[in-house]
């Protein structure tokens, strides 16, 4: 889970040393940071990157109504059953 001080003292620092989010809001700027994300597989990673995004554009919905249809929710909770996709692996970059 998040820590919101962590997250919000990264931001600082980000900003600081001028390397500001390029989207806006506070999910853009974490979906900047795990831009990076390694999922082991390109098309996951992909996919992980444009999740991120739409959930970013639209944070107090739940996945279905974000994503708009039936067959991109099932997309997004697919990715999320993938054996790869891990807690710890979809953070990696925000913790580096």
């Amino acid at each position: 889970m998040f820590d919101a001080a962590e997250l919000e003292r990264t931001r600082a620092e980000r900003w600081r040393l001028g390397l500001a989010p390029r989207r806006g809001g506070a999910m853009g700027a974490l979906a900047d940071e795990l831009g990076a994300i390694d999922l082991g597989d390109r098309r996951l990673n992909r996919r992980a990157r444009r999740l991120l995004e739409t959930l970013g554009k639209k944070p107090p919905l739940t996945i279905p109504a974000a994503r708009g249809g039936w067959d991109e929710t099932r997309a997004a909770y697919r990715m999320f059953d993938h054996a790869e996709v891990t807690p710890e692996r979809v953070l990696a970059p925000h913790s580096a």
